[in-house]
Parts: structure tokens; C-alpha cells; sequence
């Protein structure tokens, strides 16, 4: 039993060696046969060779690439647009209700990704000024900013306006939709 696990004990020997010399030669490979080689993941050549290795390449292995910059990968520039909203809702004239509030939501195509701001809100309850008054204010700000590969689905803002009744319930009192910006 013995000798079964010596003979396993040596060729798993064998196979560590045949793949330090397998990396030995990638590593040669990549550094262009002058031992430099570049760093890979903070480890460096030296470190995965024996100890009769090192000592006779301690000198090449330990210079680094002049042309390393450190930088791992280099990013593609974005190839597209930005689109940024930026505005308040400010009031809205209603004729027999009160307690009204509005809630906005953009909506938008499959090229079109939201990068800063909010999509979806809604504001306070307000009420009427005056006794006489039919203009509810908010001032609701909205800013939100939108990145695009496509002006295919162009992004709306839907806004909706809602009262509470006196059984507690969400009830639509006007609603409407726009393409931003809006063109004048």
C-alpha cells in the first residue's frame, strides 16, 4: 500500500513540474524571451520557479515593463447621448376639488438607460390657496438624466393627478403625457 501512494506521491511530483516549466514558457512567451516578462495579478515570475531558477534569473525577473501603466483593461469610449430633464411641476388649476397630488413617471425604450435622478415620484397633498382659488401648488421638482445608444424610444414624462375621497381611495382627477423636452 505503501508503494502505490509513493508512486502516486511522484507523479503528482512529476505533473507540478512539467506545469512550473509549462509557465516558465508562457511567462517567456509574453515577455518576449528577455525574462521580464510582465506582472500578472501582483504575483511576480520568480515566485512560482525553484529556488536554482530564481537565483540565476533573480536579476531579469526582478525589472519591471517601462511600458506597464498599471492599467488592467482600456474602456471603450460610450458611443452615444445624454438627455437630461431638469424642471419643477408647479401647480395645476382644478374647479371643485381639493387635496389633490400629482405623481409623474418616465417612461422610456430599451436603449435608454436612467444614470442619475429619479423616475418615478410624487408629491405632498396640497390644498387651495384661497377659499375662491382654483390653483393648487406643489412646486414638485423633477431632474433626471437619461444615457442612449438609439433615439428610438425617446423618453415621456406621464403625469397623473389624484384626489383622496372620503372613503380613503386614490381617485385620477387629471392625467396627461409629454416627450422632454418639450418642444416649443
Amino acid at each position: 500500500a505503501k508503494d502505490g501512494e509513493a508512486s502516486k506521491a511522484k507523479k503528482g511530483d512529476k505533473k507540478a513540474k512539467k506545469s512550473k516549466k509549462s509557465k516558465k514558457k508562457h511567462k517567456k512567451k509574453i515577455g518576449g524571451g528577455s525574462g521580464g516578462g510582465s506582472k500578472s495579478s501582483g504575483s511576480s515570475s520568480s515566485g512560482s520557479s525553484s529556488s536554482s531558477d530564481s537565483n540565476s534569473n533573480s536579476n531579469s525577473s526582478d525589472r519591471e515593463d517601462p511600458f506597464d501603466t498599471g492599467i488592467s483593461k482600456i474602456e471603450k469610449p460610450f458611443d452615444g447621448f445624454y438627455v437630461m430633464c431638469s424642471g419643477q411641476i408647479e401647480s395645476a388649476e382644478f374647479y371643485g376639488v381639493d387635496n389633490l397630488y400629482c405623481k409623474y413617471t418616465f417612461y422610456y425604450g430599451q436603449h435608454w438607460t436612467p444614470v442619475a435622478g429619479v423616475e418615478t415620484a410624487v408629491s405632498q397633498i396640497s390644498r387651495k390657496g384661497r377659499e375662491l382659488s382654483t390653483v393648487v401648488t406643489w412646486n414638485f421638482p423633477v431632474e433626471v438624466t437619461f444615457r442612449a445608444t438609439n433615439a428610438h424610444g425617446w423618453p415621456r414624462l406621464v403625469l397623473s393627478v389624484y384626489s383622496i375621497d372620503m372613503f380613503g381611495r386614490d381617485v385620477v382627477r387629471g392625467y396627461g403625457s409629454f416627450v422632454i423636452p418639450p418642444l416649443c
